[in-house]
């Protein structure tokens, strides 16, 4: 996906109920995809992966820690750019839509996620966020792909839609997906 189809999806995308942003696979996460418990709400899981030259750090902004703008002196966003979430977190200026989501309780700011004793290895690391599951492990599907077989047993419609030119993610591989 190019950087400007990126900006295009994420521009549509604030109109969504619930969205989620993260650089690993929170444990919580892992866990529901193995053993969700059945839900009579009508709320929708989206997962927004941007794979490739996402900078984390000016998405989620820690504006209010010194040690971002000293170890950032010509990346950082300024303080008087950055659209405020509290006195110590705010998004980039350019996610206006997100931060209205959020402002309206319909999006969850999830940060200081990871996995124990992580390797240096990108692939590696994306691996482990698609599947939950170590190089050891088999890694026949995905957590997501997992949550969606396990959704499917108890509701008719749980299917999942993936956006974008490239392959469907390991992320969503499953028996069903």
């Amino acid at each position: 996906m190019t950087m400007s189809h990126r900006r295009d999806f994420l521009r549509t995308a604030v109109g969504t109920s619930v969205v989620s942003l993260g650089a690993t696979a929170p444990e919580f996460l892992c866990r529901a995809a193995w053993g969700q418990e059945e839900s009579n709400d009508d709320r929708i899981l989206v997962v927004i992966q941007l794979s490739g030259g996402n900078d984390g750090l000016n998405t989620v902004i820690p504006y209010g820690n010194d040690v971002y703008r000293s170890n950032r002196p010509t990346l950082a966003i300024g303080k008087d750019e950055v659209l405020a979430v509290n006195d110590d977190l705010g998004f980039h200026p350019s996610m206006l839509g997100i931060a209205e989501i959020l402002e309206a309780d319909k999006l969850s700011i999830i940060q200081n996620v990871g996995y124990a004793n992580p390797n240096r290895s990108h692939f590696e690391s994306m691996d482990i966020w698609h599947t939950c599951q170590r190089k050891n492990q088999t890694r026949s599907s995905g957590w997501l792909g997992r949550f969606i077989d396990q959704r499917s047993e108890q509701e008719q419609d749980s299917g999942a839609v993936h956006l974008g030119q490239e392959e469907k993610p390991l992320a969503l591989a499953s028996e069903k997906v």
